[in-house]
């Protein structure tokens, strides 16, 4: 149930990453207004043939006042319809300057929202005066439904010329008539401003003067005729383009994909899952181990507070003194026939110890013992997990291993398409993002290793003294009567498999007491002698954390309303460069 659950958020938070980018469409600064040139003139001539195929020719006369540039820009935006289900996308795209070939290229920007067109040779720089630009496209379909006609609708001045332009002279011709009223708006959000020729005919004229920059002129006609089929449409409004893109039949591709590679991970997952030995009850810990060890082979896990449980184990079997000073701790070594008999990790955290009769002290903001305790544990950590491969209780796990590092390339191409998005349609990180998901239980600690017919057995065995520490239940009871000492002796073990808690709390239950303080433990009877050996433990752990974190600190600081302008199909502009 718990992985169900983890693979449940897993996927609600990469679907929430993919979908990220329509937060932040139109989010952006506007255009640069600081242009030197002025559009003189600017005629179009737009052709809507029986299909609802558009054809036009813009002829667009630039004064340029200074020998700084080397051409115009015209940007088309195919998420400007007037319906947010369509695309309009230039096609067959011709540009002369001046009556000769000019060089341009097409560009897409915006992750595919913006095609732009960049006329002019960047080595060469136009001599100041007029110069007159002929771009000639096609787009498919662009006439809208409106009930049983067709609806042309229609930015015939694009608002997104930076220049002014003095004076604009459009034609249209439409494959049918227009009827009713005929809009003309100039502005964004206006609903008049102009004035279109031909209502009722299937020619229409409109001329406007001194336009400011960014202004557009839209047209706004019902046709005679029935709907024609749009050039381009996706089931989404424009600001999901950039998650899902624009091709329905390769975004169905993506998502199966997904779903095959999550459920691969998730099958390579459960193939490295260990079932359970079976948790008999065992009243003592596992001879030849401590308690690191033991935890190793229960969770396939190590770290700070196995460490600690390590130090109290070495201090119950008297190889070394613990003591409490105010807010420090100090570690005494009593000599190396106190190490006889102690399993090699245990043994290994006498390097913390400069030798024989030595201490060592830690105090809560010592920065040079945190230093040497981080070392210490990194040492120890690495001691538990090659005791662990090396006692023949562990061995390496081909689907672990190999299926982490399946996972872990996963998750950087899921991050590398969400974040840079080179495709333009983030939908496809759901492919490695869904493996990533399906086999994170791969990463998880402990996954790179599998246990032995041997590990089996002693997990079983530490499965079951964990029972007896953990649990409060009748058939887990614990005679301290006839182990006074068991409480405090097993006090180590329960700090190693986190229930030192649950260890005294089931001390107070079966006895109606206050467990003892450990006699290994210095410092504690003035203090707490009727108080907490949890507490205490909490208390240790927490100098040797405060210690670290000091030394880390150290590290760390080294380093409109009601109109329709602007809304119809066409939008775009440009400006110079």
């Amino acid at each position: 149930m718990r992985r169900l659950v983890g693979y449940a958020v897993g996927l609600v938070v990469l679907l929430a990453l993919v979908a990220s980018p329509a937060l932040f469409w139109n989010a952006g600064s506007g255009g640069d207004t600081d242009e030197t040139t002025t559009i003189t003139d600017y005629r179009a001539d737009y052709r809507v043939d029986d299909s609802g195929d558009l054809a036009v020719t813009e002829t667009i006369t630039v004064d340029f006042p200074n020998s700084d540039k080397h051409g115009i820009f015209r940007f088309f935006d195919t998420a400007d319809s007037g319906l947010d289900t369509a695309r309009v996308r230039p096609r067959d795209i011709e540009v002369t300057m001046d009556g000769g070939e000019e060089p341009f290229e097409v560009l897409d920007e915006q992750h595919g929202r913006l095609v732009n067109v960049k006329i002019g040779d960047p080595d060469v720089y136009l001599s100041p005066g007029e110069h007159t630009y002929e771009i000639s496209y096609a787009v498919d379909g662009v006439l809208l439904p409106d009930g049983d006609r067709a609806q042309f609708f229609w930015d015939v001045v694009p608002g997104g010329w930076l220049q002014p332009i003095t004076k604009a002279r459009i034609s249209v011709r439409l494959p049918a008539a227009t009827v009713g009223d005929v809009g003309c708006a100039v502005g964004i959000g206006a609903s008049g401003g102009c004035t279109a020729e031909g209502a009722g005919t299937d020619t229409l004229a409109v001329q406007v003067f001194d336009l400011a920059p960014q202004t557009p002129v839209t047209l706004r006609t019902d046709l005679d005729m029935a709907p024609t089929p749009l050039g381009e449409e996706v089931p989404w409004a424009p600001r999901f383009d950039r998650v899902l893109g624009t091709h329905p039949v390769l975004l169905t591709v993506v998502g199966l994909l997904a779903i095959g590679l999550f459920l691969v991970g998730a099958v390579l997952a459960r193939r490295n899952d260990e079932s359970d030995p079976g948790f008999g009850l065992l009243y003592a810990p596992p001879s030849g181990i401590g308690p690191a060890q033991a935890n190793y082979v229960l969770r396939e896990d190590v770290g700070q507070e196995q460490f600690v449980a390590t130090l109290m184990y070495a201090a119950e079997r008297g190889a070394i003194g613990l003591e409490r000073h105010g807010d420090a701790w100090t570690i005494t070594d009593k000599g190396p026939d106190a190490w006889a008999g102690l399993d090699p990790v245990t043994r290994s955290i006498a390097h913390l110890l400069p030798g024989a009769g030595g201490s060592f002290t830690a105090g809560a903001k010592d920065v040079e013992a945190g230093k040497r305790l981080k070392a210490e544990i990194d040492s120890f950590e690495t001691a538990v997990k090659s005791w662990g491969t090396g006692s023949g209780n562990l061995v390496t796990s081909a689907i672990g291993t190999r299926g982490g590092l399946l996972v872990l390339v996963a998750l950087v191409v899921a991050g590398v398409g969400i974040v840079w998005n080179p495709l333009d349609m983030t939908a496809l990180a759901l492919i490695p993002g869904a493996f990533a998901v399906g086999g994170a239980p791969l990463w998880k600690t402990g996954a790179d290793t599998t246990r032995t017919s041997q590990g089996r057995q002693l997990w079983s065995q530490v499965g079951g003294f964990h029972r007896i520490l953990s649990t409060e239940s009748a058939e887990a009871r614990f005679d301290f009567a006839a182990r006074r000492d068991a409480y405090t002796a097993f006090l180590p073990w329960a700090v190693a498999f986190s229930c030192a808690e649950e260890w005294e709390r089931k001390y107070r239950i079966e006895t109606h007491s206050d467990p003892p303080q450990p006699s290994y433990i210095g410092g504690y009877y003035g203090a707490w002698a009727a108080g907490s050996a949890a507490r205490m433990v909490s208390d240790f752990d927490s100098t040797v954390s405060s210690a670290i974190s000091s030394y880390e600190a150290t590290q760390s600081s080294s380093s409109g309303g009601g109109g329709f302008g602007g809304g119809g199909g066409g939008g775009g502009g440009g400006g110079s460069w």
